[in-house]
């Protein structure tokens, strides 16, 4: 949990610093303040996530094998607790599913900030 929570506070620092256009992803200022009704908890942990797989992809060999292993690390613990949000959110739909579509959400996202970086 501990690492789940320090990986979101790096996310949420690194995150202004990326700027948008007006194609891509709205920033996470205007996203929260959307109505609850119009937000869907679980993806902001797959942008944190999709932000940390940017980072190592663009970075690539220039990352010491430690600093890839933390931000892929990082990556998939907040994956997991997308997934783990989504499936509580949805009833009745198949985990395979939730999974699946959380994956792709990461890959487009992913797309974005390597874009980005």
């Amino acid at each position: 949990m501990i690492k789940i929570l320090k990986s979101g506070i790096i996310c949420m620092l690194m995150l202004p610093n990326i700027a948008f256009s007006q194609s891509d992803m709205i920033p996470l200022s205007e996203y929260f303040e959307r109505p609850e009704d119009r937000r869907e908890m679980s993806y902001i942990f797959v942008r944190c996530a999709g932000l940390f797989g940017g980072v190592v992809r663009y970075g690539g060999a220039n990352l010491s094998d430690e600093i890839s292993a933390k931000y892929q690390s990082n990556a998939v613990a907040l994956l997991k607790t997308a997934v783990l949000l989504r499936l509580q959110d949805t009833e009745g739909a198949e985990a395979s599913s939730i999974v699946a579509n959380a994956g792709e959400d990461y890959k487009i996202i992913e797309e974005v900030y390597l874009g980005k970086l």
